[in-house]
């Protein structure tokens, strides 16, 4: 099963690549990834109903008690096959959907892709903390499907609308899973196999699962998001709100429903919220003249009654519902492709432009007809076979009293058989609609479709007719999923089960829905007389709108554009709260001032540093005061027998120095005075505050330990699975390397966004023979640097070039020596990188901005990237040879001039390390430093102008 998945995200990240190779016909190719996965449950489906239900298990996250475990029950089976199986068909009907010069192909081959793989691993999942990651991600991808054309305002609105609505109830659901899996199991299948009793704990947690389930499915009060939804292309919508995305939530519920259907409750919400729907999208789709519009609140009033039967409870009304998410599949996605077919053939998809359609386009209306007439529950389709067990199931519970009372039971019956009747309605109105020849209307002119443009709805439309009469053979495979539930055996599915009372009531709705269709312009003629009651999408709108409105209140209150503002507000909740309780609630140690008297010296040095900084009015003084405390503090790591530690804070703070010095340049020399200004005291006090305050958190932390630091066995995991001796640098690749990656990523975003926000034009600059005669000082003798030459000559120092010449092969033989000794002695990666940065740094202040770019001539981003690939890269390569993510594997071997040689692969990790610091430093430098240089020599060049 996860070799599925993997087959999956595999075809989604080569999907752009096929695109611009294959164009359309790339979705034929991506189509056989969930073609495979179709084939696989089909090859099980014996196993399924004989009840050898496939499982697999990897460790992910062992101290969370987080695993990957998969296992494929009878309901996970069958979403998995419209999963896969409508997938794979609707991939096909991209072929012809999209032209092959549309530009968006690569990024939609891809998205869908990854959201099919999404969606199967969601049903598959054993465990709810993985279940939820592929909600989410259903969530995000089907936020872009949505979203395909961003230069369509309403594709941009309806996609946040989606992602909105869904993820609030994905929250939602993340906490009741989070409350159930503290309180009993984070396992799917033990927490059904052993269901808690059901206190009040539970009955929250239930109850915050279904907000999730019932936001994702459309139901009321979060029905509005999926008629917006149309906005998205109609492959889309035949994938996401037919098979996919929206059976998430009935797929929750019905994974449920066996062992909490009796919570407190769990019906009012299921069957009340259900059936509402069931109604509200029902007279909604019959106010509709886009016949995709149609379709898709039609979708919403099918959801309704899915989840009102999935959550029942009894045997009856478990096969009932499992057999309407198939044929609901089935039908639904026929019904999109089909309005894809007549948008694309015709130009429109407005019912009162469309006439004639039907002959024109047999292959597509035929297969339509029989999904439509599925859909409204006529004989001998799946529809009807799956309707007429809902309304036995409901009859059934009238009967007997159980799960319902009585009333309840045949309240919500009755409204089944209304709701049924809007549908029978609503489809004859999108058959009329679609196909029918119309008085006084224009017939459609039809272009001929692809033959392979009608093979996906053909295929499904049969299906619907073919699911129906063999009801009784599918029947042992489904049944198993209602052994679970109370209540007597439910009779096989089957055409006919006799003249019974839900039979009579399901003739009844279909009398009724045809009287509605006859009478529809007396029914347009009430409905336009009925106020809207429930409209969801304007009470979201409201929402947002006061979200808006409060937010720009808020920042007009707190962020008053005064930066001395905002850290006061930062740093009095800082002493007020971690210092407050640091104060009151901790305990103090007992102190040892220093260990020998050199330690007091610095820390008297550093003290006496933070002073004078206070002191002085200059901020290139204020800058080195600042940068002697940092040297301080890299002194007392040395002191203390921390070299590693030492080495990288010396480097680090002479990194800030080189920054600070490079921006003063655009700052004035002095700071501005105000020694009468009565906010003084208070920040001199403040200041006090804040420095107690981090005094007391250290001393209260440093004494607050009392279990064993997972830092004692370093030394020992460094040495026999890191193979090294520096334990510093071994847990930096190896013991917490996952810390390092995360770190790195982040050191990456930074370096982007310099380049971005500060000055994005100077990323990369080259030296040329045009720009070093328009400034140079026209010096045509020998040169140490060759940018040196470029620049004026009052700004030379002939002295610093030669220097310079001699030192920066050294200090680049430095870093090496750092990166490759760094296993086994003080240094790494980082260290390494800083050395080389700063090498860099010296080649720029010697010889200007285009030195710099002759001593490393490459685009800063390609220098990151690169870095980042090759660390990303050392991460997962054990996977191949069967290792696990970052582990480490050492090599010994004897060289002929080196001797014996001892090489870890975590030191191509490090590697990674060492060009991502590089790039970072190359990109501070030609930001701060080649950008300003560019700003001044522009102001001095408007100067002379002027």
């Amino acid at each position: 099963m996860a070799q599925l998945l993997l087959l999956h995200l595999v075809a989604a990240m080569f999907a752009p690549a096929l695109a611009r190779a294959l164009r359309a016909r790339a979705f034929l190719v991506l189509a056989l990834a969930p073609a495979v996965g179709f084939g696989w449950l089909v090859s099980v489906a014996t196993d399924v109903r004989d009840g050898r239900l496939p499982t697999q298990s990897f460790s992910w996250v062992p101290g969370l008690g987080l695993s990957l475990d998969f296992r494929l029950t009878t309901l996970s089976w069958l979403l998995g096959l419209l999963v896969t199986g409508v997938g794979a068909l609707v991939l096909v009907y991209c072929r012809w959907y999209f032209r092959d010069d549309d530009p968006t192909i690569w990024r939609f081959s891809a998205v869908f892709t990854a959201f099919a793989g999404a969606m199967f691993g969601l049903v598959l999942t054993d465990n709810f903390l993985v279940l939820y990651v592929f909600w989410e991600l259903t969530t995000v991808l089907s936020y872009l499907l949505i979203g395909h054309n961003p230069a369509s305002s309403t594709n941009r609105r309806s996609a946040m609308q989606a992602l909105i609505v869904t993820t609030a109830g994905g929250l939602a659901m993340l906490i009741g899973i989070i409350v159930l899996g503290v309180h009993h199991t984070y396992s799917i299948s033990g927490l059904l196999a052993t269901p808690p009793t059901p206190d009040a704990v539970t009955t929250t947690a239930v109850v915050l699962l279904l907000v999730g389930a019932l936001s994702k499915s459309a139901l009321v009060p979060f029905h509005f998001w999926l008629p917006g939804a149309m906005a998205a292309p109609t492959p889309v919508s035949a994938y996401l709100h037919a098979a996919a995305m929206v059976k998430a939530g009935i797929y929750l519920v019905a994974l449920l429903a066996p062992a909490f259907s009796g919570v407190p409750g769990w019906h009012a919400t299921t069957l009340g919220l259900g059936l509402f729907t069931m109604l509200v999208g029902g007279w909604r789709a019959l106010r509709q003249y886009d016949i995709k519009l149609l379709l898709a609140y039609g979708t919403v009033s099918q959801l309704g009654f899915i989840v009102a039967i999935a959550g029942l409870g009894t045997k009856t009304a478990a096969l009932a519902a499992i057999m309407l998410v198939l044929a609901h599949g089935l039908f639904k996605s026929t019904l999109f492709l089909t309005v894809g077919v007549i948008d694309k053939c015709t130009g429109t998809r407005d019912l009162r432009e469309l006439s004639g359609v039907g002959r024109k386009l047999l292959p597509v209306s035929v297969p339509a007809c029989l999904a439509a007439l599925s859909m409204a529950g006529v004989v001998p389709l799946a529809g009807f076979v799956a309707k007429e067990g809902a309304l036995e199931s409901l009859w059934d519970a009238a009967r007997a009293g159980q799960p319902l009372s009585p009333a309840f039971a045949s309240l919500a019956l009755a409204t089944v058989v209304v709701g049924s009747a809007l549908t029978v309605a609503y489809t004859a109105r999108f058959i009329w609609g679609a196909f029918a020849l119309k008085p006084g209307v224009t017939p459609s002119r039809v272009r001929a479709p692809h033959p392979g443009f009608v093979v996906a709805p053909l295929l499904l439309g049969t299906l619907s007719l073919l699911v129906g009469l063999l009801a009784p053979v599918e029947s042992p495979f489904l049944m198993p999923y209602s052994d679970p539930f109370e209540g007597a055996v439910p009779d096989p599915l089957s055409l006919w089960h006799g003249l019974t009372f839900p039979f009579v009531l399901s003739l009844v709705s279909l009398a009724v829905g045809g009287a509605l269709f006859v009478w529809r312009d007396g029914v347009g003629r009430a409905q336009a007389k009925v106020p809207s009651v429930v409209d969801g999408e304007r009470g979201y709108n409201r929402i947002m709108r006061g979200v808006d409105r409060w937010a720009v209140e808020t920042t007009a209150v707190t962020q008053r554009g005064s930066l001395p503002i905002y850290l006061t507000g930062i740093l009095l909740v800082f002493v007020a709260l971690p210092g407050g309780a640091a104060l009151l609630r901790g305990s103090m140690p007992s102190i040892r001032w220093w260990d020998n008297p050199t330690q007091a010296v610095v820390g008297a040095i550093v003290v006496a540093a933070c002073v004078l900084t206070l002191l002085t009015r200059r901020r290139l003084t204020a800058v080195l005061l600042v940068s002697v405390t940092g040297y301080g503090a890299a002194l007392l790591f040395i002191l203390h027998g921390a070299p590693d530690l030492g080495i990288t804070q010396m480097l680090v703070e002479t990194v800030g120095l080189v920054v600070f010095v490079l921006t003063l340049r655009r700052l004035p020399a002095k700071f501005t005075r105000h020694p009468d200004s009565p906010a003084r005291p208070w920040r001199i006090l403040l200041g006090l505050a804040v420095g107690g305050s981090v005094a007391a958190i250290a001393l209260v932390a440093s004494s607050a330990r009392h279990a064993l630091p997972v830092s004692a066995a370093f030394p020992t995991q460094a040495y026999e699975f890191g193979h090294g001796k520096n334990i510093v640098n071994v847990t930096l690749v190896d013991i917490r390397a996952w810390d390092t990656l995360g770190e790195v990523s982040v050191l990456v975003a930074a370096a982007t966004g310099i380049a971005s926000l500060v000055f994005v034009r100077t990323r990369n600059t080259r030296l040329s023979p045009a720009s070093a005669k328009a400034e140079g000082s026209g010096d045509a003798g020998v040169t140490w640097l060759r940018g040196g030459s470029i620049m004026r000559r009052e700004r030379r120092s002939v002295v610093f070039e030669v220097v310079t010449r001699l030192i920066f092969h050294v200090m680049l033989a430095a870093s090496l020596y750092l990166l490759f000794s760094g296993h086994n002695q003080p240094g790494g990666g980082f260290a390494g990188g800083l050395v080389a940065g700063l090498a860099l740094v010296v080649r720029y202040l010697a010889g200007g901005r285009y030195e710099l770019d002759e001593a490393l001539p490459v685009d800063a981003g390609l220098v990151v990237g690169l870095g980042l690939l090759v660390a990303i890269a050392s991460a997962v390569a054990p996977l191949a040879f069967g290792g696990t993510i970052l582990e480490t594997a050492s090599f010994d071997f004897s060289w002929p001039i080196w001797g014996e040689v001892h090489i870890v692969s975590s030191l191509t990790f490090d590697v990674g390390v060492y060009l991502i610091v590089i790039g970072m430093m190359l990109d501070i430098v030609r930001s701060l430093g080649t950008g300003i240089d560019r700003q001044i020599a522009e102001e001095e060049g408007a100067q002379v102008i002027s």
